[in-house]
């Protein structure tokens, strides 16, 4: 009665708390160790574990590629069709993804130094001839562009749905990039 009274013991501690099984089966000289061990690493509470790390790595890969794929100035470059000068990340905001994946990232840059006039006399020729995103309004220009869908992806870029804008003003440093999945 005792040793299946231990068992039962055994199996309920497998159940709820599984690393007392080692302790357990050690004190009352049950099973092998490494039975014990394989039984506790299987058990419903390691399981459990293992699926909340493995979501929680997929999480956090998935923001680091969120965050780094649209810093990189010659993909930004290759999108808008202009040279931009070295900037750096000043502010960097993550946004929710929706339940199809959907989301909306954005960041805020700063140029090292100044924009020269010919990046902006090269918008305005673009413009001009009107086979680009870029708008301008005053001293602010802008870029937009969507693709994926039947929308044709800039190139170098595969054919997902992304979005990708980029704010710069003449005369500042500080430029606005959004990027998302739609």
């Amino acid at each position: 009665m005792k040793k299946l009274l231990k068992w039962l013991v055994l199996i309920f501690s497998w159940f709820t708390m599984s690393p007392l099984i080692l302790y357990l089966g050690k004190k009352w000289q049950i099973g092998k160790k490494k039975a014990r061990v394989v039984l506790m690493l299987l058990s419903p509470l390691f399981l459990i574990l293992y699926a909340l790390l493995l979501s929680a790595f997929l999480y956090c890969g998935d923001i680091v590629y969120r965050m780094q794929y649209f810093r990189n100035r010659d993909r930004i470059e290759r999108i808008t069709g202009v040279a931009l000068p070295a900037f750096r990340i000043t502010n960097c905001k993550i946004g929710s993804r929706g339940f199809n994946g959907d989301y909306k990232d954005s960041f805020t840059f700063k140029f090292k130094s100044l924009p020269s006039d010919e990046l902006f006399d090269d918008i305005d020729k673009m413009i001009e001839t009107g086979e680009t995103e870029w708008k301008k309004e005053g001293n602010k220009y802008s870029f937009f562009q969507m693709w994926g869908n039947g929308m044709p992806a800039p190139k170098g870029e595969k054919d997902d749905d992304n979005s990708f804008g980029i704010t710069i003003t003449r005369g500042e440093k500080q430029g606005r990039v959004t990027h998302g999945r739609w």
